[in-house]
């Protein structure tokens, strides 16, 4: 009887690679690592997955649909977009499902999924309110690809006063650059930008 697999989803991005490398360190076993591809991979992306190999230690399996994205654009006669998501669907989704339905019976499939940090956004009044606990603010940055990429480089980086950090993260946050702009104001500017690009509500082309 073959034994059950289990298998680990990489995506490309932070949250896939910590559980992927933390799953390796801390849980030790014989895991299955897939990505799916979509046939149309920047070199960048391609050296990442070569880059973590390196790091896992074995080969990743590409998991893929039969044709590329650029023919399921042809097919579906238009890109993925708010209105039309489709990509994920048919590129990720389904090849992972019927993957995992041939794989013996009680397989695993880790999927790593970042979790919610205690902080909100909400309207108070006439007010847009932004709310992140201090604690939450230092957790945050301690887990954060800046502080990774500093230990990689052999810079290891630590929090002595969380209070006094945050007030230093205040300043940071109000800096204005020569146009004006603050990090806040770019942030928003972001956020507008996805409100408008996703065909959410209170906004619209005229």
């Amino acid at each position: 009887m073959n034994e059950p697999k289990h298998v680990v989803g990489l995506s490309g991005g932070k949250d896939s690679t910590a559980l992927a490398l933390w799953l390796v360190e801390n849980e030790p076993r014989k895991y299955e690592f897939i990505c799916n591809e979509t046939g149309n991979e920047l070199p960048a992306m391609r050296a990442h997955w070569k880059k973590l190999e390196d790091m896992l230690g074995q080969a990743i399996v590409p998991v893929r649909h039969t044709v590329d994205l650029i023919e399921l654009c042809e097919q579906q006669k238009a890109l993925p977009n708010f209105r039309m998501r489709w990509c994920t669907r048919i590129l990720k989704i389904e090849p992972t499902i019927a993957y995992m339905d041939a794989l013996p019976e009680g397989s695993v499939l880790y999927v790593g999924l970042r979790a919610r940090l205690e902080s909100e956004a909400r309207i108070v009044g006439d007010e847009l309110v932004i709310k992140l606990k201090i604690g939450t603010l230092a957790h945050a940055a301690r887990h954060s690809e800046y502080f990774f990429r500093c230990k990689e480089f052999g810079t290891q980086l630590e929090i002595t006063d969380e209070t006094a950090f945050a007030n230093s993260v205040v300043s940071a946050l109000n800096r204005e650059e020569e146009d004006g702009s603050t990090p806040i104001t770019r942030m928003l500017d972001d956020a507008t930008e996805h409100v408008s690009e996703q065909g959410m509500d209170g906004i619209e082309e005229t």
